[in-house]
């Protein structure tokens, strides 16, 4: 956790000294990140994203989640519940939730929408570390997702890079190779830690920094100044997706190997590998951006572009 602060605090510190957006405790809940991204402020959740003019977005998320069998309904989970008064808003009313099948919000049209229960019909429910049933107010959808990008692209936003750290995270990054997600051409690149059915690692945010770091124009690191003036944003995910299934399949060597010593079969693979999705229209996808370009400011000598 301290690594991970360090990294964190080395790219964006001097972004949060800066802006101060920080919300913690009862406020890391899902309605905090669907208001940011709609742009719906409140009294206790002032600072949200606007676009007008145009803007570009970069959320990193790294926190649990799973996938519910057979419902097919992916989520993240966030370490507290939304709080009532929003309930309705995010997640529509009970009864109708209780009725809905998986996917009724992918074509949002403003109304408050109606989240499915995640806890019918369980397959192995001794394998997760939660009750979706239980916390569903503490959890954020897939389709919720799909419709805070949709809504920050109808408000101007020109880029949106996402990193997904939880398990099954891929089922996210999957939902965008649906019919529906290819017609709305949505400007969002993303990062999925692992596939949409098997747990996650651990090690995808320390590659995404290190990346960053090495790649983004104005830093010192052991990239070339040409590197660094011609790198994009899909340079940078693929070099951080490539670290990081790199460091996995050196992981799952060494516990083969151990079993092996032990004259034992080694099991399945027990984390997934990382997972991409380059969107927005063509000849301009988000992966095909400056570097420079989506970060404008240069968090080497804390000075803005």
């Amino acid at each position: 956790v301290k690594e991970k602060r360090k990294d964190f605090m080395t790219v964006c510190g001097p972004v949060l000294q800066r802006q101060s957006w920080f919300y913690d405790g009862a406020l890391a809940n899902p309605a905090t990140v669907l208001r940011v991204l709609h742009g719906e402020a409140c009294e206790s959740v002032p600072r949200v994203i606007r676009c007008a003019g145009g803007c570009k977005v970069f959320l990193i998320m790294d926190t649990h989640g799973w996938h519910v069998a057979p419902r097919d309904l992916w989520f993240a989970r966030l370490p507290h519940e939304t709080p009532r008064a929003d309930r309705t808003r995010w997640y529509g009313h009970e009864d109708d939730a209780m009725k809905l099948e998986v996917g009724g919000d992918v074509a949002d049209d403003g109304e408050p929408q109606a989240i499915p229960f995640a806890g019918a019909n369980i397959t192995g429910p001794s394998g997760l570390e939660f009750d979706p049933r239980a916390d569903r107010y503490y959890l954020l959808f897939r389709d919720q997702y799909f419709s805070a990008f949709s809504k920050l692209k109808q408000d101007g936003c020109t880029a949106i890079v996402t990193v997904n750290v939880w398990c099954a995270s891929g089922g996210f990054s999957d939902l965008f190779n649906s019919t529906e997600a290819m017609r709305r051409r949505l400007p969002v690149a993303m990062l999925s830690a692992t596939s949409a059915f098997l747990p996650a690692g651990a090690s995808l945010p320390k590659h995404v920094w290190a990346s960053l770091a090495r790649l983004l124009p104005g830093r010192t690191e052991s990239s070339s100044t040409r590197e660094r003036s011609t790198a994009t944003v899909g340079d940078w995910l693929r070099a951080a997706r490539a670290a990081d299934d790199a460091e996995q399949d050196e992981e799952a060597e060494q516990e083969e190997a151990l079993y092996e010593s032990l004259g034992m079969e080694a099991p399945p693979p027990s984390v997934g590998r990382s997972r991409l999705v380059c969107g927005g229209s063509a000849p301009h996808p988000v992966c095909g951006l400056p570097l420079a370009e989506f970060f404008p400011v240069q968090v080497a000598d804390n000075r803005s572009a």
